[in-house]
C-alpha cells in the first residue's frame, strides 16, 4: 500500500472524504467501473479537477494507476 493509504468506500451521492497529509505530492487511486462517475478533487478547500471514474469494465484502484496526481506541492 502507498504511504498514507486510506480506504474509503461510499455509495452515497455527494459522498465525501477528507484526508489530511504532510508532503509534497498526492496521488489519488480509485476504482473505475460501469457504475461509477465523476469525483471532484480539492486541495486546501480549492477545487482542482474533476476525475471521471466510469469505465467499460472493473479496474482495481492500485492496478490502474492513479486517477490523478498533483504537481509538486510546497512542503507542509
Amino acid at each position: 500500500e502507498p504511504a498514507g493509504y486510506l480506504n474509503n468506500d461510499t455509495t452515497k451521492i455527494n459522498g465525501s472524504l477528507e484526508f489530511t497529509f504532510t508532503g509534497t505530492k498526492i496521488r489519488v487511486y480509485a476504482p473505475k467501473s460501469l457504475d461509477l462517475g465523476v469525483m471532484n478533487i480539492y486541495l486546501d478547500d480549492d477545487p482542482v479537477v474533476e476525475v471521471d471514474t466510469y469505465a467499460d469494465s472493473w479496474i482495481k484502484p492500485l492496478e490502474g494507476g492513479p486517477v490523478w496526481e498533483s504537481a509538486d506541492l510546497e512542503p507542509g
